[in-house]
């Protein structure tokens, strides 16, 4: 399954994803200041009602983003032009 989050907040799915179902979906990253002003907390959070997701960095340079729900994972794509991060070739 694709899912592809937009600069614009918003979040789509490929044309006849059938687990999907059409529905709207938006997310937001959320900064926050927690005891005393002292920690920053940096969350993404989807439609509201979602447990928080925390966003990571994988060996291969994707990035991961999880919850105890769910799990969404990047393509690695630093090959592309604008990709997110270097190539780097397994071996």
């Amino acid at each position: 399954m694709y899912r592809y989050f937009h600069e614009d907040g918003s979040q789509t799915a490929d044309p006849g994803d059938e687990v999907w179902g059409g529905h709207e979906c938006c997310y937001s990253i959320v900064t926050s200041v927690v005891g005393e002003g002292k920690i920053r907390e940096h969350y993404v959070r989807i439609n509201r009602c979602w447990p928080h997701m925390l966003v990571s960095r994988k060996k291969d340079w994707s990035w991961e983003m999880s919850n105890v729900l769910y799990c969404y994972s990047s393509v690695p794509d630093g090959h592309r032009v604008g990709g997110t991060g270097p190539l780097l070739l397994c071996v």
